[in-house]
This record gives C-alpha cells, structure tokens and sequence, in this order.
C-alpha cells in the first residue's frame, strides 16, 4: 500500500529519538496516551550496555509510565513543529485511500497505523475511514478507531500550534468534511 505522494507532502516522521536528547519537562507524542511530559529521565549502565528510560505523564488519562528511550521502538516521539502542520493537512487531503474491503482485514491494518509513530500513518487511518464512512457504515470499532485517531490529531496539532483543542478539532474535522 504504498503511496507516490507519501515522500512528497508529508511531514518528517519524527520516529527516532537520539540517546540523550530527552530532558525532564520535555514533551512527547505517544501513538496510544497522547501528548505526555517527561518527569524524569535516569541513565544507568549494565553489562556495558547503557540503558536510558523516562517516566512520562499523559494528563489525557492521568497516567504515568516508564518507558525505555535505548530501544528503537519506544513508540514516542518529539510532537510536530507548528509549521508541519499544513503538510500533515495536505497530506491528508492528497493521500488516495486504498484499504481491504474485508472488516478484520481493515481494521488490522489500521490498528497497525494507529500503533505506529508516524503522523502519516495516523493521517491515512482518519482518510480511510472517512472515506469509508461516506460509502459503508463503519463498525463500532472502527467508529472508535476514527473518533481516536482525529482526537490524537487534533491534540497534537493544538499542543504544536498552541491553539485550544476545541480549534484544533474544528480544523482537523473540516478537513475531514472536504476529503
């Protein structure tokens, strides 16, 4: 499911984050929790091997977690600068919907999206559905699924533009309207 576009009008995808560059009051994008804030950061050492990890608040779901930042795949990453935001919008309005038409299938591959650290994939989940949505009707989790992900848009971007939710979810739902 690749798309020509992809490289073209989308946002860098922000899915690395270099050993040592997270600071206490630092704020990361979580694909599940939200926008959440480092409250602190400890570096140890076993075996040779250095290990970082951050206990992060998301205040969405007053949830803390720790969460080893020496993987690859922490599933964080640093939120979106104020100026991407018009290219994760025209991402989304230019990227060609092509999903399964079996319902497992679909939300699978969605959920795959969601979980993933790539303000793309999260914009493709919201345009597939949407479109979808226009055609079929959605089944609840996917109903879900859609309701999440334009939350988890609209959060970031408010937190990015230092706008209110509420304007940030009126952009990202006029979006939607015109896809």
């Amino acid at each position: 499911m690749s798309n020509t576009k992809d490289q073209k009008t989308a946002a860098p995808a922000n899915t690395q984050i270099p050993s040592g560059t997270i600071k206490e009051g630092a704020c990361l994008v979580h694909p599940v929790y939200g926008i959440g804030t480092v409250e602190r950061v400890d570096v140890s050492e076993a075996d040779g091997k250095r290990s970082e990890t951050a206990e992060i608040y998301f205040s969405r779901d007053m949830l803390k977690i720790r969460m080893n930042l020496s993987i690859s795949h922490n599933m964080v990453r640093p939120p979106i600068k104020k100026e991407e935001i018009e290219g994760v919008i025209a991402y989304l309005r230019e990227y060609e919907s092509d999903i399964p038409v079996k319902s497992p299938d679909r939300y699978n591959i969605n959920l795959r999206k969601t979980k993933s650290t790539d303000i793309r994939m999260l914009a493709q989940v919201i345009k597939d559905l949407t479109n979808l949505s226009k055609h079929k009707k959605l089944t609840p989790k996917e109903q879900s699924m859609l309701k999440g992900a334009k939350r988890s848009l609209a959060a970031e971007f408010a937190f990015s533009s230092g706008t209110d939710a509420e304007e940030a979810g009126d952009l990202v739902e006029r979006t939607c309207r015109n896809l």
